[in-house]
């Protein structure tokens, strides 16, 4: 963790620095779910349906972070797997 925190550190304050800032989206994510032939060694889906491989929310449903100065407002937290 203290590794992707540096290096996420890393990569804004690069976007800073070139002046990218305000005209940026930045996105982090994860892969989406489990290989579920893996059994509990592929992690886990929280108790959504399936994993890997299929578009059961277990497949598709995973965190994502976005920041987008001016055009997403800072603390939306949004379920849906669909545009608002």
């Amino acid at each position: 963790m203290m590794e992707i925190d540096w290096s996420v550190g890393e990569v804004l304050k690069a976007i800073r620095q070139n002046g990218l800032d305000n005209n940026t989206l930045i996105i982090f994510t994860s892969d989406n779910g489990p290989w579920l032939n893996f059994g509990n060694h592929a992690g886990s889906t929280g108790g959504l349906r399936e994993g890997k491989g299929n578009s059961f929310e277990g497949g598709m449903r995973v965190p994502c972070l976005m920041r987008w100065k001016g055009t997403i407002p800072e603390g939306l937290i949004s379920n849906s797997l669909l545009p608002q």
